[in-house]
């Protein structure tokens, strides 16, 4: 038989995971082994510096298209700045960051009219320039001068001569201002507002000093490395960056022309003391005591290791592991990493920089602050209901100025609360059980008095005039509300705060009563933003109440982590990634996010999800939120330039959540992936590819279990998709199972049942060609579907199933409808509702049909879920003394599923995918002169994870459905823990036959190279 391979990637192949070869690599690591420990803190001084960058206040990093609009990082002196005349001089320290952004102004004022230092734009530091009105002087750096340090630069104007200083050495004397005086103030440090001509400057800046008169060379000399009182003759302005509780920078002068901050941060330069003369370097002895002071020092290859603690820091950052000089990672010719960059992007595996927490240590980055005795003071409180009732509450007055000191950034709000570690409610309309404690409930049987019951759709996603949402006449039957409001404060664990006296209110519940040492409140929506970043990684980090972004930035891992509380519902920013190529998370857990995607990329090419697992997210119904991939490719669909970056998606599990499951888009490989008891009713799927992700895509091992409100897999679109790879899953308990639009789908092995509406349907609308462009075509008379079981309703519009535009079939000479047992069985297709049959034993096609469970060793069962009372109002009593579901799909002994199938080359023959073939994936016209249904010829989309990946049928055939009877691997798909999971049977099985093999999920590991497992089965 041919051997073909639809896929694919241009992913680079080291780049597939071999962690034997990565291990042995990291031996090679030639950086530096580095520490970080918060608790190192008390040993050093500080001296805040004002930092200019590349992010907004909110954490956003600006574009080039966005530094044309946008309001850049700066600080405002207009509010009373001194007038300088034809004598005056200007100093301060600055350590300049390159970026990529190439020059920009340091300080002057908005216009550039008032004497000014800037670089050059597009030169990377090598020109300063300086000046006033319209005369610009111009000034080559000397080589020997690495702007990576700090530094000191002056200008001075004695009416003729006008100086440029730089570390107190004279770089150039101009008389080209000559009798002229500056036509404006300084009023700005930075630049208020960018154009593409005039980019940013970047970096940190510190004591700046505005003077009346004319410094000499000995004069600037002698101070420039000290710190001044403010009150030294001449000096009309002084910023040793300093704040007070307004956060502006205080002016020391009598002047006090205090600087207003825009999106700039004040952060701390730790320094001397006692054992560090030289502050910290990252050594056990002087370890960073912050990780944002050891991200702006490491460089390629250091490991830096994070001691345990609560980091409550903003971590942004540009440019990591990033060599301008080499080119390395980044162009200066492109500020937005186009894709012919990526390849030039890839560094060495031993370059990689990686922050890891400490080996059995908790390290938390963390988007709270304590509310301890300097910025709180509980009190009980009674809090009187809207129908008269008082209860028992707490409240306490929050001092936002100590905070805004604690953290160096200005805060007046909070969008969380925490008591002891627990999650408190922001007070709702409704009452509920804390969302974060384990449900048990499904979505068949939801627990009651909790979220996964239904509590309506989100105040935030639905505007408060839509009736549908709304009103006594919607289907939630409550009006629109905000929530945290004292009206709504009426059920423990609900907190409410009021911005117009900072107070914070707290109904407390038993053991959870807030004090000076127990109540930590969120104050940051983002925690992390790493842009234009290159080859690193972070592990063994808990990411706690805040979210995390990359934008344009590749080759990056997270593993051994956790994500808690990313969002909420004040708190709506998300996990993401935008653009950047050859992202990984991996054995990483997302958890209790609400009000946002858990995570979500946004154009990244080759994104991975290996090992982790979301549970417990989403509150809301009509959310639609997926553990989203979007726009991984490049260039114009049917372009010959156009790429695609595959996502895969590996033991991953979703489960308890209110949200749907897995957009993947382009070109997507989903394995061995575990979507179950997903409450939302939204119109998506368990897993959701439209027609250009169904393209090439490949979902295999994979079970999508209970989720009655979504469909399972479904391949949609208005034109649908072609070339879809599935075999081996199992979609049960979904609205549908298996939605499959479009054509030259190849379907093999799947179990479908108790499924509300369609388990398997292959229809034939909405088809428009190859091209996607041509009119309405039959769809699915070229897809392929074997050895699957479908229940009680099927749509088939394959040759397989019928004759075109005929539902009537001749076999034997007898004239059958297409879904009789007889036309169904020489595909190896198992239907129920062929099998059903009249009091005459004529078949008819109406229930009760045969059921695939009868078939099976012990399968999950809708029913099994169902309340109690449904049981018995629907059986008389409940056919089940264990409520806990069975997932055993293989056929039991004598079924007539085992031996009945047909043989698919590479799928059940044991024969592998030959990986060495894979290649670049073809165009449409490379398909055009194709029989994509050439006996024995199966065409894959991406190769085997390894070899004897599709095992070899046991027996005389293949057998029908997701599992062989007699094999001796029983795959479980789904996220590995720790430890052994899902032991099938369950935990406290009772009457198991003998002969019953005992199977179970292995505990994780990134490799299982000569690794044994030692049962013991009591």
């Amino acid at each position: 038989f041919c051997r073909l391979t639809k896929n694919t990637s241009s992913r680079n192949s080291s780049l597939i995971v071999n962690e034997t070869e990565l291990n042995a690599r990291s031996s090679k690591r030639t950086g530096r082994v580095m520490y970080v420990d918060k608790s190192a803190l008390p040993q050093y001084q500080t001296d805040n510096y004002l930092l200019l960058d590349y992010f907004d206040s909110d954490s956003y990093s600006y574009t080039v298209q966005y530094r044309q609009y946008g309001f850049l990082d700066s600080a405002d002196l207009t509010n009373n700045p001194p007038t300088l005349g034809n004598q005056f001089t200007i100093e301060l320290r600055f350590k300049y960051d390159d970026g990529g952004v190439a020059g920009g102004q340091i300080i002057g004022s908005a216009n550039f009219k008032a004497p000014f230092i800037k670089f050059q734009a597009l030169e990377h530091g090598k020109r300063i320039q300086y000046g006033f009105g319209d005369k610009t002087i111009t000034v080559d750096k000397p080589d020997s001068v690495n702007f990576e340090n700090w530094h000191h630069i002056a200008t001075t104007f004695d009416e003729t001569n006008y100086k440029l200083y730089l570390d107190g050495v004279e770089l150039n004397n101009s008389t080209d201002l000559s009798g002229l005086t500056p036509p404006e103030p300084v009023t700005m440090i930075g630049s208020y507002k960018g154009h593409r001509k005039l980019p940013p400057w970047l970096g940190k800046i510190d004591e700046v000093r505005i003077w009346n008169d004319t410094r000499t060379q000995d004069e600037i000399l002698a101070n420039m490395n000290k710190t001044l009182v403010g009150n030294e003759s001449g000096l009309v302005a002084y910023y040793p960056m300093d704040v007070n509780n307004n956060w502006e920078i205080i002016d020391k002068t009598n002047n006090a022309n205090h600087a207003k901050i825009t999106n700039a941060e004040i952060l701390p330069r730790f320094f001397d003391n006692s054992s560090c003369t030289n502050g910290p370097d990252g050594t056990t002895s002087c370890p960073y005591p912050t990780i944002r002071s050891a991200l702006d020092n490491v460089t390629s290859g250091d490991h830096v290791y994070i001691r345990q603690g609560r980091y409550t820091e903003l971590l942004n950052k540009r440019l990591l592991n990033v060599d301008l000089d080499r080119h390395r990672g980044f162009s200066r010719s492109s500020f937005r990493n186009e894709s012919d960059l990526f390849q030039d992007a890839f560094l060495k595996e031993e370059e990689k920089i990686i922050f890891e927490g400490y080996p059995g240590e908790e390290v938390i980055i963390d988007g709270t602050v304590a509310l301890n005795d300097n910025n709180s003071n509980w009190e009980q409180y009674s809090h009187q209901l809207d129908n008269g009732t008082s209860i028992s509450i707490y409240k306490t007055v929050i001092d936002f100025d100590n905070i805004t000191k604690e953290i160096m950034k200005p805060v007046d709000n909070i969008s969380q609360v925490f008591v002891n570690g627990r999650y408190m409610i922001p007070a709702m309309p409704m009452n509920f059980k804390n969302p974060t404690d384990p449900t048990t409930g499904n979505p068949n049987n939801p627990e009651p008095g909790t979220v996964w019951a239904g509590i309506g759709r989100s105040p935030f996603s639905y505007s408060a005039n839509d009736t549908s949402s709304w009103g006594p006449d919607s289907e939630w039957g409550h009006d629109w509300y905000m929530p945290g409001k004292l009206e709504h404060l009426d059920n423990p664990e609900e907190w409410a705060f009021d911005s117009a006296n900072n107070t914070l209110y707290l109904y407390a519940s038993d053991n959870y009563t807030p004090s000076s040492t127990n109540v930590r409140v969120r104050i940051r929506d983002r925690i992390m933003n790493f842009d234009a970043a290159y080859n690193f990684a972070i592990k063994n980090v808990h990411f706690f109440a805040g979210s995390v972004r990359t934008g344009g930035s590749s080759y990056w891992t997270i593993e051994d982590s956790k994500f808690s509380f990313s969002s909420d519902m004040l708190a709506r920013k998300g996990n993401s990634s935008t653009d950047g190529s050859n992202i990984t998370i991996r054995n990483t857990i997302f958890e209790f996010i609400n009000e946002q995607y858990p995570w979500a990329t946004y154009g990244t090419m080759y994104p991975t999800f290996e090992n982790v697992l979301f549970r417990y997210n989403d509150w809301f119904a009509d959310s639609a939120r997926y553990l989203l991939v979007d726009r991984n490719y490049r260039g114009t669909r049917m372009h010959p330039k156009f790429k695609r970056g595959d996502s895969i998606f590996r033991f991953v599990t979703i489960e308890n959540s209110y949200t749907a499951g897995i957009f993947p888009s382009y070109g997507s490989l989903i394995e061995y992936t575990r979507l179950e008891n997903l409450y939302d009713g939204c119109d998506c799927s368990s897993i959701q590819r439209n027609g250009a992700g169904s393209l090439y895509s490949t979902t295999r091992y994979t079970w999508m279990i209970n989720a009655p409100g979504l469909n399972g897999l479904r391949f949609d679109s208005g034109c649908g998709g072609d070339n879809g790879d599935i075999y081996n899953v199992v979609s049960i308990g979904q609205n549908r199972g298996f939605r499959l639009k479009g054509d030259y789908h190849d379907v093999y092995h799947v179990t479908a049942y108790d499924n509300e509406r369609q388990d398997i349907s292959l229809p034939e609308y909405k088809f428009c060609g190859l091209d996607h462009e041509s009119d309405d075509h039959r769809g699915n008379w070229n897809s392929n579907l074997y050895n699957s079981i479908a229940h009680g309703s099927m749509e088939c519009t394959s040759r397989l199933c019928r004759p075109l535009k005929n539902t009537q079939v001749e076999i034997e000479g007898e004239t059958l409808t297409w879904m009789h047992f007889y036309n169904l069985e020489r595909a190896g297709i198992w239907f129920g509702r062929s099998m059903s049959v009249n009091v005459y034993g004529n078949p008819n096609w109406r229930p009760p049909f045969a059921t695939p469970k009868f078939e099976m060793q012990a399968p999950w069962i809708r029913f099994r879920g169902f309340s109690e009372s449904r049981l018995i109002e629907k059986f008389g009593a409940n056919p089940w003394n264990v409520p806990a579901q069975d997932y055993d799909f293989r056929p039991k002994k004598g079924s007539y599923l085992i031996d009945s199938g047909v043989v698919i080359p590479g799928v059940n023959n044991g024969e592998d995918v030959d990986n060495s073939i894979v290649k670049a994936k073809p165009g449409y016209g490379n398909l055009e002169n194709k029989d994509l249904n050439e006996e024995d010829c199966t065409l894959f989309n991406h190769p085997n994870l390894y070899s004897g990946q599709n095992r070899k049928y046991v027996g005389d055939a293949p057998d029908i459905g997701a599992y062989e009877y007699g094999d001796s691997v029983y795959w479980i798909p789904g996220y590995r823990y720790p430890h052994p999971s899902v032991p099938i049977p369950n935990d406290g099985a009772v009457d198991v036959l003998i002969d019953y093999s005992l199977v179970w999920n292995y505990p994780y590991k990134k490799d299982y190279s000569n690794t044994e497992a030692t049962v013991t089965v009591s």
